[in-house]
């Protein structure tokens, strides 16, 4: 097999996983509260990320340390915002508001770095902002505090994205993943004891769906990411993780009989194409 399709087989199989995890959430949510999972899947997820970092440990100073506390604890808050809101909302619509990320990294890199955003980012935020619109429409049920919470991480998955692309530059890559991951238990397992968020109930589901989203999701994920991202281009990588929400709709449907209303598959087709459309602007 050319390696360049083994690569893009691989980064599928990863969107595949993350797709999944809209569901696995949900569904671990009625067994768990949002510290206490979020604690049990990125404490697995480290220890199985560890093998893979445990070399590049050489690399680990003080900036390493210093970027990679800052994105630990805005990924903390963006599954944390993410989770919270799969409480509330279906996962489909989580997964299409989720994806707008890909729409606001020009904006928030706009703002922060001042770079220039071209015509393709701008109709492609025009088109996601409509589709999120038509997403909230009486059709599909009005505006939720799930549904907040998820535009929130939304806006806080693309900040990450912005530094990420600063931070990659100057550190080890492998490092600040694990210390990302690291970092996001540590976190998860104080507020657990402060808010007393340790309501579990052990069960077949919960552990199905904690292996899930701790070695399929965020380990294993990461790794086909690092290892076979490199093998294909930037352009055709970013397209296939544009069909992240599209899996989570169809698991949904599979596992939950989610559906969507007429506006909101409109609005879900308007904030792919709006995603599809950022990335062909790079």
């Amino acid at each position: 097999m050319n390696k360049h399709v083994k690569a893009d087989l691989m980064l599928l199989l990863a969107t595949v996983f993350w797709g999944m995890t809209f569901v696995t959430v949900k569904d671990a949510m009625n067994y768990s509260g949002t510290f206490s999972f979020l604690f049990m899947r990125f404490f697995l997820g480290a220890l199985v990320v560890f093998p893979f970092a445990f070399k590049s440990f050489k690399y680990f100073n003080r900036r390493t340390l210093v970027d990679g506390t800052i994105l630990g604890i805005l990924v903390f808050a963006g599954f944390a915002l993410q989770t919270a809101g799969l409480r509330e909302t279906s996962s489909t619509r989580s997964a299409f508001i989720t994806g707008l990320s890909v729409v606001l990294v020009p904006v928030i890199s706009f703002i922060m770095y001042r770079t220039k955003i071209d015509i393709f980012k701008i109709i492609g935020i025009v088109l996601s902002a409509g589709g999120l619109f038509l997403m909230f429409s009486p059709e599909n049920g009005p505006l939720n505090r799930g549904d907040v919470l998820t535009v929130l991480c939304a806006f806080t998955f693309a900040l990450i994205i912005v530094l990420i692309q600063r931070f990659s530059k100057r550190g080890n890559v492998l490092l600040l993943v694990f210390m990302q991951i690291t970092i996001v238990a540590f976190i998860s397992l104080v507020l657990m004891f402060a808010t007393k968020d340790m309501q579990i109930k052990f069960s077949g589901n919960l552990a199905l769906d904690l292996v899930f989203t701790s070695v399929f999701a965020t380990a294993g994920a990461l790794v086909l990411q690092y290892k076979y991202q490199q093998q294909t281009s930037e352009a055709r990588a970013a397209i296939i993780y544009t069909l992240e929400p599209l899996f989570a709709s169809i698991f949904a449907f599979i596992i939950f009989r989610e559906r969507l209303a007429s506006a909101g598959l409109l609005g879900g087709a308007m904030i792919f194409l709006g995603m599809l459309l950022s990335e062909f602007g790079e």
